[in-house]
């Protein structure tokens, strides 16, 4: 598989999780739990880019749209400052779920 049909593949997993998120939760940023990492994609992306002073990053081939990305440990911080803003966060963790577990898992705050 070449790497613009890989990294087409990568945006367009991104692009439906995303939509399919947002449909139940309109209103709340979404954050992307994935190697020890958050991420944010697109205007939620830029949303963190405003209120918590996160770099946005360019599209790369790992994840090929607009994005930001911290780190775990800064989860309970960045959060506490969104949800003291009134802004709802959901996050979906996209880590391996826990044997038996039938889909990623998703947390409201």
């Amino acid at each position: 598989m070449s790497t613009n049909n890989t990294q087409e593949n990568i945006k367009d997993f991104i692009e439906h999780l995303r939509h399919r998120l947002a449909v139940d939760y309109p209103t709340s940023v979404i954050l992307l739990k994935t190697d020890g990492a958050y991420l944010a994609i697109e205007f939620d992306a830029e949303l963190l880019r405003d209120v918590l002073d996160l770099p946005l990053r360019e599209p790369t081939d790992r994840i090929p749209v607009p994005h930001t990305v911290f780190p775990v440990h800064a989860f309970d911080q960045y959060v506490g400052v969104l949800i003291h803003d009134n802004i709802s966060v959901a996050v979906c963790n996209l880590e391996a779920p826990p044997e038996g577990a039938l889909s990623p898992q998703l947390t409201l705050f």
